[in-house]
């Protein structure tokens, strides 16, 4: 069934108002979580690549680092080291 905001009751549409704004609200919420989350892992990263730089062994880099031996294992690959 549709309808239009026209034909509804005040007090419906700024149910239906707040509504809309708490999804927006919401939405942006979530996407900088994510946006948050995806700089931490390239901080992390970027963090795993200067010590493979410096020689440092994968298994001390996966405690520094937290990511997977797999995750530094790819990393040292594209730095061709």
């Amino acid at each position: 069934m549709q309808f239009r905001e026209e034909n509804l009751s005040p007090t419906l549409a700024a149910i239906i108002e707040m509504g809309r704004e708490d999804g927006i609200e919401r939405g942006l919420e979530q996407g900088l979580e994510q946006v948050r989350e995806q700089g931490k892992l390239l901080e992390k990263k970027e963090t795993a690549k200067q010590l493979l730089k410096l020689s440092m062994p994968i298994e001390q880099i996966v405690i520094v680092t937290a990511l997977s031996i797999d995750e530094v294992e790819t990393l040292k690959k594209e730095l061709d080291i």
